[in-house]
């Protein structure tokens, strides 16, 4: 089928959350043969677009059509239409190895139940999961997923529109060079691609039209030589400033701590071996990034100090008797957040009894409300109120709430995996000054990062991990920029990998 015959309409989509206008009469047209960019701050109506693309949720007003596919017309998207998407937020069956999960996207054939094609081994081995074919998807780690429910919209070959919802935002840059080689041999055999994304050099380098989503409309529509970082930035930062609407009042966050003390580890060592003698402090008051590709060691290291994954070793608060109390944020928001539950349920949802309960056991209903509508303002959360449901915020007003649940409960360590994951320039900003503000309070905040820029960006200090051992430790303002500290990084790796392969 020609680019030319494959058309998708968007004509004044309206959708609105009780008194929130998700979206408020956007239009938009992608055609086939190239890919449309849609970029835009959180809470500007992206998230719900996607649902409404993919078939997921209705409009209330406005029309979506599309022409040029099998049984397509004037009248609107057929049902014959193939939407594949690859969601943010994975929506794959745990229980099912990678494979099966392949599988089960084929329709089944007569009595032939759906089963794993040349095409499915082809695209794994492409895509690097091919070892993991075999494993649950429960037990595979973050990268795996998001690769497989990329691989799974791939595989779709008679997909009239392919929807990417951040589909990236967990992979290294190797892997997203071979992701977009598949989607742009996609995109020249006519398909309708479409991409929402915070990276904008991934706009810049693959997009053919890039739309600026504002508010529930589209605010401009950039294409060729307008489509540069510089210039996706300016029409982005319009009204908004550095670090979003500043905090209403001085308060902190959480009341301060009581006896701030330092978090102490000497000869950490994984039970499974993912890494081992690990030893640093992490100073209350500051914010201590670990840093390391998937499989490093890295992330299994931050899970161990909160309690997800066991270890040997020493670890614990400097001069305390007891075990220190800690809070942990995993990189995948549904996994923080009740989806069946309101924002103001959420907000409070890992708070101790005494803050919302009577000594008798009963819920005290005034304390809650007054609790989460407190946390909703300190932390920032918009384009919503305390009832709304969950699913309704957008992504990055849902990282807030999840930071929010686990900071109300004042824990002496805030862990975080990635908390910025698939969010925008001044959702970022914002998320960076609540945790500088927790750890101001006098506690200890350790982050898990992928990314140098948001160590150089969030951290006052920073060790680095590299199969399984710590390979550097700094402070952060050692180095006067990102790239300053990159260099620094990759040079201690390279030392250190040549060291253990001599």
């Amino acid at each position: 089928m020609t680019a030319d015959r494959r058309r998708l309409v968007i004509d004044g989509a309206a959708k609105a959350y009780g008194n929130t206008k998700a979206l408020a009469g956007l239009s938009l047209v992608a055609e086939g043969g190239r890919i449309t960019g849609i970029a835009g701050p959180n809470g500007a109506g992206k998230s719900t677009l996607v649902k409404a693309l993919a078939g997921e949720i209705g409009l209330d007003s406005g029309r979506i059509s599309l022409t040029g596919a099998a049984g397509a017309d004037a009248d609107g998207v057929p049902a014959s239409a193939v939407v594949a998407v690859v969601h943010q937020e994975t929506s794959l069956f745990p229980n099912l190895t990678v494979a099966e999960n392949l599988a089960a996207a084929h329709p089944a054939s007569g009595w032939r139940l759906p089963h794993t094609t040349d095409a499915d081994v082809r695209t794994m081995r492409q895509l690097g999961i091919l070892a993991q074919q075999h494993r649950r998807v429960i037990d595979c780690s973050l990268v795996v997923r998001q690769l497989t429910e990329i691989a799974r919209a791939l595989i779709a070959e008679d997909a009239d529109v392919l929807l990417l919802d951040e589909p990236n935002s967990a992979l290294t840059e190797a892997e997203s060079a071979v992701f977009f080689e598949r989607v742009t041999a996609l995109r020249d055999e006519g398909r309708i691609v479409l991409l929402v994304t915070h990276r904008l050099p991934d706009l810049v380098s693959y997009c053919d039209q890039v739309a600026i989503v504002r508010d529930g409309r589209v605010s401009a529509e950039l294409v060729g030589g307008e489509i540069t970082e510089k210039r996706i930035a300016e029409e982005l930062v319009v009204d908004i400033e550095l670090g979003g609407r500043a905090v209403e009042n001085d308060e902190p966050i959480v009341p301060p701590a009581r006896a701030p003390r330092a978090l102490v580890v000497e000869g950490w060592t994984h039970d499974r071996g993912r890494f081992s003698g690990i030893g640093f402090r992490a100073e209350p008051g500051t914010v201590t990034a670990i840093l390391g590709n998937e499989g490093s060691g890295a992330r299994d290291l931050l899970r161990s100090l909160g309690g997800f994954g066991r270890a040997t070793g020493k670890c614990g608060l400097e001069g305390a008797r007891i075990a220190y109390s800690s809070q942990f944020m995993p990189a995948e928001r549904q996994v923080s957040l009740f989806s069946n539950l309101d924002v103001r349920e959420n907000l409070v949802s890992r708070l101790g009894s005494p803050a919302i309960a009577s000594r008798a056991g009963w819920l005290r209903r005034t304390a809650l409300a007054e609790v989460a509508r407190d946390l909703f303002r300190r932390f920032l959360v918009r384009g919503a109120t305390p009832a709304s449901s969950i699913r309704s915020l957008s992504g990055g007003n849902q990282q807030k709430v999840a930071i929010a649940a686990a900071a109300a409960a004042a824990p002496d360590v805030l862990l975080l995996e990635e908390p910025t994951r698939g969010v925008d320039v001044s959702s970022k900003a914002e998320i960076y000054r609540l945790l500088g503000d927790y750890a101001a309070s006098g506690r200890v905040v350790v982050v898990y990062c992928s990314e140098v820029t948001e160590v150089f960006e969030l951290a006052d200090r920073f060790l680095v991990i590299e199969k399984g051992r710590m390979v550097m430790e700094r402070e952060v303002s050692e180095f006067a920029s990102v790239t300053e500290l990159a260099g620094a990084v990759a040079d201690a790796v390279k030392v250190f990998d040549e060291e253990h392969t001599a």
